[in-house]
């Protein structure tokens, strides 16, 4: 499977719903399109660049600015444990709900050995 990448804007659009969204799943394609747990993980890439961090999706690497993480993060945690729409720089992506319990651990681990506190404001 060949791999996609997205990364930031340029310049900031509606931040963070412009870069960053999860909504319910309630139409969408078969489950068997679903993504599962195997097929989510964030992790860091370099601190010294602006987009530190990535979320891989599927056959897509989203590369992220450290806050644009934090903020789909807790957009993630937000949503619970249901089936969800994720979509990261105009890619949208159905997870199960298996995956999004599996996304929340991921981007909670990257973001918290990021930013320490995960109640802090990176922004700050």
């Amino acid at each position: 499977m060949s791999r996609h990448e997205t990364h930031e804007p340029d310049v900031n659009v509606n931040w963070p719903y412009g870069h960053v969204m999860v909504v319910d799943s309630t139409a969408g394609p078969d489950p068997v399109d679903r993504l599962g747990p195997a097929n989510v993980e964030a992790a860091r890439t370099d601190a010294d660049i602006a987009e530190c961090m990535v979320v891989r999706l599927g056959k897509y690497d989203h590369f992220l600015h450290a806050q644009t993480t934090k903020a789909l993060s807790q957009m993630v945690d937000a949503h619970g444990d249901r089936d969800a729409a994720v979509t990261v720089h105009g890619v949208t992506h159905i997870l199960g709900s298996a995956a999004v319990q599996a996304l929340s651990e991921e981007l909670d681990a990257v973001v918290n050995g990021f930013f320490g506190d995960p109640l802090m404001d990176p922004r700050a």
